[in-house]
């Protein structure tokens, strides 16, 4: 890759781990289980775009 395209690539993880980690700060023992079900779903959704653009990058990774 080029230094443009790495520059771009840690771009977009650094955006896909800070949706992780705020979707993870909005986890709650106090919330109600409807709430918790919510916001894990968030967590998943952006769990798997994360995994989505980690998958997409060209080099070799364990599943």
């Amino acid at each position: 890759m080029t230094r443009i395209e790495t520059t771009r690539v840690r771009e977009v993880l650094g955006m896909n781990i800070t949706e992780v980690k705020r979707a993870a700060e909005t986890l709650n023992s106090e919330s109600d289980l409807q709430e918790l079900e919510r916001h894990l779903t968030e967590l998943e959704k952006a769990v798997a775009q994360l995994r989505s653009s980690v998958g997409g990058l060209p080099f070799k990774h364990s599943e």
